[in-house]
């Protein structure tokens, strides 16, 4: 994945023990590298079994299609969420 795609987080869930990256490309049929390495696979809900991952639109998109096949009625915990860029407001201050 190179610095200059846009990304976005991709939520969803997981079944027994967190999925790492090479278990999450391969049940999205994704390529790893795909995975932002330095987000990795991040749990956000273990009751729940939800986990995340930061990946380009174009692959998050792909994504999404399979999550909406796995759940006919679709989950609001599952799919694709923004990814804003995190900056200071205002002029440095001294």
């Amino acid at each position: 994945m190179t610095q200059d795609q846009p990304t976005v987080m991709v939520q969803f869930r997981y079944e027994g023990e967190p999925p790492d990256p090479v278990e999450v490309a391969k049940r999205f049929s994704i390529p790893e590298e795909a995975i932002d390495a330095d987000f990795g696979v991040i749990v956000t809900d273990e009751v729940e079994q939800l986990c995340t991952i930061l990946v380009p639109i174009d692959i998050a998109e792909t994504i999404n299609e399979q999550l909406g096949r796995d759940m006919p009625e679709g989950s609001p915990d599952e799919g694709s969420f923004s990814n804003p860029r995190i900056a200071p407001f205002g002029p440095p201050e001294d």
